[in-house]
């Protein structure tokens, strides 16, 4: 939505928010249900876990920590 220019022309501003989709990052927080080691990333479960794109980056003790060491 940054690149979006509600005053811009239509297709202009199309091309600009298709092209800035490439550099879009996908973020999840949740809580493990199960201890697991992925990728090297060690999990217990109950613990605060990050992905990043689908993919496994952090486990922690809480929120604030796991978003922290992403």
């Amino acid at each position: 939505m940054l690149v979006h220019n509600p005053e811009g022309e239509l297709q202009a501003v199309a091309e600009k928010m298709t092209k800035a989709m490439a550099s879009v990052k996908t973020g999840e927080i949740t809580i493990a249900t199960r201890s697991v080691e992925i990728d090297g990333v060690k999990v217990l479960e109950g613990q605060v876990i990050a992905l990043l794109d689908g993919k496994l980056v952090t486990s922690a003790k809480s929120v604030e920590e796991s978003v922290l060491n992403c």
